[in-house]
């Protein structure tokens, strides 16, 4: 007798379709004409976003002639690394078997550095033909604590964007789950980010009004990387809030990561 999908089937694949924060609309993609040597951009979303939220992002590096791939971020990636490895190894499938190595780009936002960032890694040590030629890191990293936890709670409240009284069983379960997982992805996180792999011209997009990924902790790891000689581009808003500077200030935003690829990657 054949049975139906289970309910934690069913919960992963809801998450890749319901967006936990509210990010403004989407811009629909045209048809790209990319330069086969360029380099393929891997834009990795926040918790639960869609990829028709990424969209946006993607126009970006598509206006200059680059492929994108986009990853959106489930919350069981995030909490279990054996899930991430399994999610990312499927996206990337397509590069695994290149005749040349292929240049690429990696665009993070939120948890996404924490969850896929570490997978991605392993699998180019592991033999993927990938060079990685820079790194964007919008909202991100998180220190995963408990702070960051009651932040991503009130942040949903107040944008309303599912029900209160669900959207508080789901992220309070989540909180629960991630007070116990929380010093197993900082661990992670740190290691990724101290990788050798790494060691290429980083952009961070940061604001002090986000709450869930504080400024503070942002700039503590643009001071690590700077001391490690790696070449370095921040901006800091003011008032914008967590994964909404492009919503924001799109035009900024858009500025900041043309130049920082065109003057420091390619």
């Amino acid at each position: 007798m054949l049975r139906g999908p289970s309910l934690f089937h069913r919960f992963c694949a809801r998450s890749e379709a319901v967006a936990l924060f509210r990010h403004g609309a989407a811009i629909v993609r045209r048809e790209q004409h990319t330069d086969p040597n360029a380099p393929v951009v891997f834009i990795c979303g926040w918790a639960n976003c869609t990829a028709r939220s990424l969209q946006k992002y993607a126009s970006i590096y598509e206006d200059m002639g680059m492929q994108c791939e986009l990853m959106p971020l489930r919350i069981v990636d995030l909490w279990l690394y054996r899930l991430s490895l399994v999610t990312v190894r499927r996206k990337l499938a397509k590069f695994s078997n290149l005749s040349l190595q292929r240049s690429a780009i990696f665009h993070f936002f939120s948890g996404s550095t924490s969850a896929m960032l570490p997978a991605m890694l392993k699998l180019i040590s592991d033999g993927m033909p990938l060079q990685l030629k820079g790194i964007v890191f919008d909202s991100t990293p998180i220190e995963y604590n408990r702070h960051a936890g009651i932040a991503s709670i009130r942040l949903v409240q107040q944008q309303r964007v599912m029900n209160r009284f669900i959207g508080e069983a789901i992220l309070g379960l989540g909180l629960a789950v991630s007070t116990m997982v929380g010093p197993g992805i900082r661990n992670r996180t740190t290691k990724a980010l101290l990788s050798e792999i790494v060691q290429v011209p980083q952009l961070f997009l940061y604001s002090k009004g986000d709450t869930v990924a504080p400024w503070n902790y942002i700039e503590h790891w643009i001071k690590v990387q700077q001391e490690r000689g790696i070449l370095v581009r921040s901006h800091r808003w003011e008032d914008s809030e967590h994964v909404r500077h492009f919503v924001e200030s799109p035009d900024i935003y858009r500025n900041l990561v043309s130049d920082f690829i065109k003057m420091e990657v390619l």
